[in-house]
């Protein structure tokens, strides 16, 4: 049977993906579950001279989450440049490639019994480009191996606004999402409070918190489970 999967995405870039997808995948391995991680393309990241990942989004993750997959399972395009994936493919000459990601991201999925695939940037983040020319955005890539996604931001001032858009855009593309995340949270501000009431009342979504630094989320494993695609199936 296929593993279950889920796709981490987020309002736009430092939202917290990346944390979040550290803290989830720790909170599953210390309760002995199978998993691992997968991202289809970094940018940003400090590289050796050959090429090799020094420094990057993937090893915090699999550092932090005590991973037992291959380093170099993680994630097929890694770049140096701080750009989308595919203004840094161009950069360096070298795009990421459709098969490879699909051929990488499978592997994982039919290896482990959970598979978390951390997105880059927000939805609608340029990927690569098709042999015609034409950009590959994000949700292309979120449709095509049916997975649903959970999405995080920032728990301030204009979080609504762009949850919002996000959630609509997810359901005009029959992407299923299966809760909202707010990160850095403070229990004691009103205008974050505020936020959590009513992203819960207009969206019906579950709407979980991350408080500043936290070393754990609140949700126990089974309920995290609970979040990720069961075997083929998205719904």
């Amino acid at each position: 049977m296929a593993a279950h999967t889920l796709f981490v995405t987020a309002t736009g870039t430092d939202a917290g993906k990346t944390y979040l997808s550290a803290l989830i995948l720790k909170s599953l391995r210390a309760s002995a579950i199978d998993c691992a991680y997968f991202k289809a393309a970094q940018s940003g990241c400090h590289l050796a001279t050959d090429g090799t990942v020094l420094e990057a989004d993937s090893l915090y993750v699999w550092r932090t989450a005590g991973l037992q997959q291959k380093p170099d399972s993680l994630c097929p395009f890694s770049y140096a440049q701080a750009l989308s994936p595919l203004a840094a493919g161009q950069a360096s000459g070298c795009l990421p490639d459709l098969k490879r990601i699909r051929k990488d991201f499978h592997y994982l999925r039919d290896k482990h019994d959970y598979v978390l695939m951390e997105g880059a940037g927000g939805i609608l983040c340029p990927i690569t480009q098709n042999p015609d020319g034409s950009i590959v955005l994000q949700d292309q890539l979120i449709k095509e191996l049916q997975l649903p996604v959970i999405i995080v931001s920032e728990a301030g001032l204009g979080c609504i606004n762009s949850l919002l858009l996000s959630l609509f855009y997810l359901k005009s593309q029959g992407i299923p999402c299966r809760a909202i995340f707010l990160n850095r949270f403070c229990a004691t501000s009103t205008l974050h409070q505020d936020n959590h009431r009513t992203l819960t009342e207009l969206t019906g979504l579950k709407v979980y918190t991350i408080s500043e630094s936290a070393q754990q989320l609140s949700l126990p494993p089974l309920q995290l489970s609970e979040l990720f695609a069961h075997g083929d199936s998205r719904e």
